[in-house]
């Protein structure tokens, strides 16, 4: 056996336990296949550069990430060791078959996956993907139904062939707003860096009514925080500031200065323009555009405008680049053991913190890039390393746990909506061995793990 020792120059006792539910369960990060990966390294191939070129890239560096973690990791003759490995892949479909040199036997020492090919149709509209589903022409769904579809999709199990389960969705909020504490225009900056405002943002919102029009009851309002499994989450984390207060939400916005109101009825910034707020939507897998025209109905009443705006991911990715987008939306996942290792917008490593992405390039470039963050900011940071140092689940754990995730109700930097809700999924009456308990849907089990798919047959 190969023996595999790694040394940490900065104690992290938890790493195993990143790796083993993130990366080393799965393959493309942290271990490749060299006999292959080799080809596109200079170390190993002195015209890796011109073989970069000739597909596109600038320099070999480029190829070697291109082909180390590929678009959704599905790339035509690279080596892996999941249960099936890419064949084909065109602009509306990835085939995949099963990978001979799987590790995974049953209890009669048949080798797995049982199941041959797997074919993945790519589908761009949302109606032709329930009319594909309802058709009873795939035998398996999860991601992208969604409860307003609940009744055609159950209308059309028996002449379709399959079942529609409910795994729960693992997300404290189905939609997250990220207040831009960075923004580019300093008086929105101003505005958004103010708690007041933010509260007062997040109290006018009607959960209730959200979760029955659009979630049929089976949600809950919750805020933006930990999943209530982590040792040290506290109670009250889960319903901080998601009461529907529209009156002294308009007292907070009163007081903060912001009492001068256009023809409209909405409030006026201190210079002079409406206070509108853009929420700008890049995913769709959850229902952000319905929740976001509900935020903004809302906030009509407290005099702000909301404004929803879908647009697609490079924008999106631009506005957050440049400190032009107002509120950010996402999903909460990555609450507490930070499945695929990164916390994203719980911590400062990633660009993915949306509420002061600026800050989060001061940290990550050292200082050279972006901007200082406050004194409060940088304890916060230090006390998110010093946590990261700890053991999940021991005393000093769960105390630095409590003290550093108390901010996210404290200061209110994200402000989260519906949790919990369930999705629907597929699954043909032909494929047996699919989980029915314990499933959960987020990026904190890497979506599709807990279905054990190398397990799954076919009953023709």
């Amino acid at each position: 056996p190969t023996k595999l020792v790694m040394e940490f120059a900065v104690p992290h006792p938890g790493s195993m336990d990143l790796h083993g539910r993130a990366v080393m369960s799965g393959d493309g990060n942290f271990y490749l296949p060299k006999h292959w990966i080799k080809q596109f390294h200079k170390k190993y191939n002195p015209k890796a550069d011109e073989l970069a070129k000739k597909e596109g890239h600038d320099d070999w560096t480029q190829l070697f990430k291109t082909k180390r973690n590929p678009p959704g990791g599905f790339l035509v003759g690279r080596p892996r060791l999941f249960a099936w490995v890419t064949t084909k892949k065109t602009l509306n479909q990835i085939q995949l078959e099963r990978n001979p040199y799987f590790h995974w036997v049953d209890t009669d020492g048949n080798q797995l996956p049982y199941v041959d090919v797997v074919d993945s149709v790519l589908v761009q509209d949302q109606e032709v993907y329930n009319l594909r589903l309802i058709s009873g022409d795939v035998d398996f769904a999860m991601g992208y139904a969604s409860l307003k579809d609940m009744p055609a999709l159950k209308a059309g199990e028996d002449a379709g062939g399959y079942k529609i389960r409910l795994p729960k969705s693992n997300r404290p909020a189905l939609l997250a707003l990220f207040p831009n504490q960075t923004h580019a225009d300093p008086v929105v900056r101003k505005l958004m860096a103010n708690l007041d405002v933010r509260i007062a943002l997040s109290i006018a919102i009607d959960r209730k009514a959200m979760n029955e029009a659009i979630f049929f009851g089976l949600g809950e309002p919750f805020a933006f925080t930990v999943l209530p499994s982590m040792p040290y989450y506290k109670e009250e984390w889960g319903k901080a500031h998601t009461e529907f207060d529209p009156v002294r939400a308009n007292k907070l916005l009163d007081d903060a200065g912001l009492t001068e109101r256009d023809s409209e009825g909405y409030r006026l910034q201190p210079d002079g323009n409406r206070f509108t707020l853009v929420m700008e939507i890049a995913n769709l897998e959850t229902p952000k555009e319905a929740m976001c025209e509900m935020v903004a109905e809302n906030w009509k009443d407290i005099g702000v405008e909301g404004i929803v705006k879908v647009e697609a991911f490079g924008p999106f990715q631009e506005h957050k680049a440049d400190g032009t987008m107002d509120i950010g939306t996402w999903h909460a996942d990555r609450g507490g053991l930070f499945g695929r290792l990164s916390p994203l917008w719980f911590a400062y490593n990633s660009t993915w913190n949306m509420w002061g992405r600026r800050w989060v390039e001061w940290f990550t470039s050292d200082g050279e890039n972006g901007e200082e963050p406050p004194q409060y900011i940088k304890d916060h940071k230090a006390l998110f390393d010093e946590f990261l140092k700890t053991q999940t689940g021991t005393p000093e754990n769960i105390k630095l746990g409590r003290e550093y995730y108390q901010f996210f109700t404290d200061q209110l930097p994200v402000i989260g909506t519906i949790g919990w809700a369930p999705r629907p999924m597929l699954v043909h009456n032909q494929l047996i061995n699919v989980p029915k308990t314990n499933i959960w849907w987020s990026s904190d089990t890497s979506f599709y793990p807990p279905y054990r798919a190398g397990q799954w047959s076919l009953d023709r």
